[in-house]
């Protein structure tokens, strides 16, 4: 629109407002060899999209889930809390001491009782061996 002639100024709107005529993306394109015919032309485009490989797409509904390398080894775990929390609250309770595992779930020692829990909802806790006091 800002580049069709308007006959009544002679002139586009574009050269009003820019002083000079706006390079449509046709003009992009410089023109082959006009002259070549249908034949080899068909043939090149066929040669062209034979070459064509597809893209490898991507498995957006594939999701790896995360699980620690120590999960199967630890004697203490911390718990995630599953509930919409209050600001400044801890996002896990424990340790909690491992009472059996199985693939999937865990047993923990909560409160003096025996619970089954996931293992997406664990975490493995690290606690610092007690040190020994040297004796004087």
């Amino acid at each position: 629109m800002r580049n069709s002639m308007k006959e009544d100024i002679n002139t586009t709107s574009a050269e009003l407002v820019y002083g000079c005529t706006l390079r449509l993306p046709g003009e992009f394109i410089t023109p082959g060899n006009v002259h070549e015919d249908q034949g080899t032309y068909a043939a090149k485009l066929r040669f062209w999209f034979d070459q064509l490989r597809p893209t490898s797409t991507s498995a957006h509904g594939k999701k790896n889930i995360f699980v620690y390398k120590d999960l199967n080894n630890a004697n203490y775990v911390f718990l995630r809390k599953d509930h919409v929390k209050k600001p400044l609250e801890r996002p896990y309770d424990g340790p909690f001491k491992v009472l059996d595992r199985t693939s999937k779930t865990m047993t923990l020692l909560i409160r003096n009782k025996e619970k089954k829990v996931s293992m997406d909802r664990v975490k493995p806790a690290y606690i610092e061996a007690p040190t020994q006091q040297p004796l004087n």
